[in-house]
């Protein structure tokens, strides 16, 4: 190969590896610093919906001061955090472009089937824009493109995990909250039959047709009422009773007694993404709680709660 041949195959390479730096690297350049949503307030948007890749969305909708769940009977949002992650997302400003190529959208995770989040803005004259939030660059910060542009921008200050995909992202999960030392006595009805624990003057628990020779597994009972009495929702479900949630039949009937009075949960049927459905006389919706504590509670028995004996040490022979 003579001289002029390979300089022009040296050339030919030379250009084809800067075309692909300048497709692939980040382009950290600096615009004026509008921002990205620049028609947009908070004040506008009236419901939006957040998804994952993975197949989890939830939507929420302003319900005057507040923000409700619609697809789970309008179960109050935490109205303070849903603001807050709109401040956020309505902050980040056009000041730093990451990239202005499409084809880095697969690597930063801001394509229209590969993201971390797409968020889907509305207002009462209907969507108004999409974004998707990918990988993070930082802690604390995200790549961030809208939907019908190229550029994808750094979104300082936004998180995707601000913008939960599932309901339990943005409402208050404690379902049951019953002070431990408030509980004077818990009965559990189940598929094994009733076991009552009621608190001793010493402040322990006692076990209803204990045995003589039974020994409490205190542990046990500790445990089994805490997660009676503190008892957190995965998901909210419903003001209606649908059947499919098996509470007119339900598969535990859990009481807890207080000075104040008695709070009864209801365990139902299995739902289709494994947990369980549950209802608490002090609350006005149904919702589903882990399969975990579902089936501690389905499980529990006077055999559950006894300390297994112990086996002698064997004497060693002389």
């Amino acid at each position: 190969m003579n001289k002029r041949a390979l300089y022009v195959l040296l050339g030919v390479l030379v250009a084809q590896i800067a075309l692909a730096v300048f497709t692939w690297w980040p382009r950290n350049a600096t615009v004026e610093a509008g921002p990205l949503l620049p028609n947009l307030t908070t004040a506008q948007i009236t419901a939006l919906t957040v998804s994952d890749s993975d197949g989890h969305h939830v939507r929420l909708a302003r319900s005057g001061e507040g923000w409700v769940l619609p697809e789970a009977d309008d179960y109050p949002a935490l109205s303070e955090s849903v603001q807050e992650a709109l401040n956020k997302l309505l902050a980040v400003t056009r000041a730093e472009v990451i990239t202005e190529t499409a084809a880095s959208h697969i690597r930063l995770q801001v394509t229209a089937d590969n993201y971390v989040r797409r968020i889907d803005l509305e207002t009462s004259d209907g969507p108004a824009a999409t974004l998707y939030l990918g990988s993070s660059l930082s802690y604390g910060d995200s790549n961030v493109r809208l939907a019908d542009e190229d550029v994808v921008y750094r979104g300082t200050g936004l998180t995707p995990w601000e913008w939960g995909a599932t309901a339990a992202g943005w409402v208050d999960t404690q379902y049951v909250n019953i002070a431990l030392d408030e509980v004077t006595a818990v009965t559990i009805l189940n598929g094994h039959g009733e076991c009552m624990l009621t608190r001793t003057e010493a402040g322990g628990w006692a076990l209803a047709g204990q045995a003589a020779d039974d020994v409490l597994d205190e542990d046990a009972a500790n445990t089994l009422v805490q997660q009676a009495a503190t008892l957190r929702l995965t998901a909210p479900l419903s003001r209606t009773l649908d059947p499919a949630y098996g509470l007119d039949k339900p598969q535990a009937t859990v009481t807890l007694r207080t000075a104040k009075g008695d709070t009864t949960v209801l365990v139902g049927a299995q739902q289709p993404d494994g947990g369980y459905a549950a209802k608490s006389s002090a609350a006005e919706y149904a919702v589903e709680i882990s399969s975990y504590v579902a089936e501690s509670l389905l499980n529990a028995s006077v055999d559950t709660l006894r300390k297994a004996p112990e086996t002698p040490t064997p004497t060693p022979a002389q």
